[in-house]
């Protein structure tokens, strides 16, 4: 009879245990340095709804690594910040060249942007370059000297938040077509570039 109710007060400790509310997720806040590696698949031609490329189009893949540092500015539950930052990038090109997709070759750019986030429970979702704000000036490569100015509209990334105050990672939410766009000095499009990526994202306070 005395195993049963130590049995019983056991069952109800426990259960007071787990009816402790958990605290809430403190609002992501300060500045991070961050770094990852993209791959992508560009198709100048654009994409089919199954995600293929397009008959006729110049097919390449480009692969690049970024770094450098982004400022989280909590405001409710809808959040911004702004990063700046450079990357390295590979092209491997399949089937000839076009403007912005040369030989093989490798090159460099500093960019910048901004971006909006969001927080629900521990899940961290980054949308990582507000639309018109992710600009790219190329520093060395086919494209360096020209003049040209990169832009693209970003996909999130998504990731959870762990306890403590370490770093974060992230990866893209979903596979999507991005326009990554060429412009001359005046900011006027002369290439449209769509491509599919999948991104990592290391976020470290």
């Amino acid at each position: 009879m005395r195993s049963k109710k130590v049995l019983l007060s056991a069952v109800a400790a426990a259960f007071a245990v787990a009816a402790v509310p958990v605290a809430a997720q403190k609002p992501l806040s300060g500045t991070y340095g961050f770094t990852g590696e993209a791959i992508c698949l560009v198709s100048t031609g654009g994409f089919n709804g199954n995600l293929t490329p397009k008959t006729g189009s110049v097919v390449y893949v480009q692969s690049f690594t970024s770094n450098g540092s982004v400022t989280f500015v909590p405001n409710g539950t809808g959040t911004g910040g702004t990063a700046t930052g450079s990357s390295t990038d590979i092209n491997i090109n399949h089937t000839g060249g076009s403007v912005g997709s040369p030989s093989p070759s490798g090159s460099s750019v500093d960019f910048s942007l901004s971006l909006t986030y969001t927080q629900s429970g521990n899940l961290l979702t980054v949308q990582q370059g507000v639309s018109g704000t992710t600009v790219g000036t190329p520093i060395t490569g086919p494209d360096a000297g020209s003049g040209h100015i990169y832009s693209v509209d970003l996909p999130p990334v998504t990731g959870r938040i762990g306890k403590g105050s370490g770093p974060l990672v992230l990866t893209s939410a979903d596979a999507t077509v991005e326009d990554f766009k060429i412009m001359d000095s005046t900011g006027t499009v002369i290439a449209t570039h769509p491509r599919i990526c999948h991104r990592t994202r290391v976020f470290v306070p």
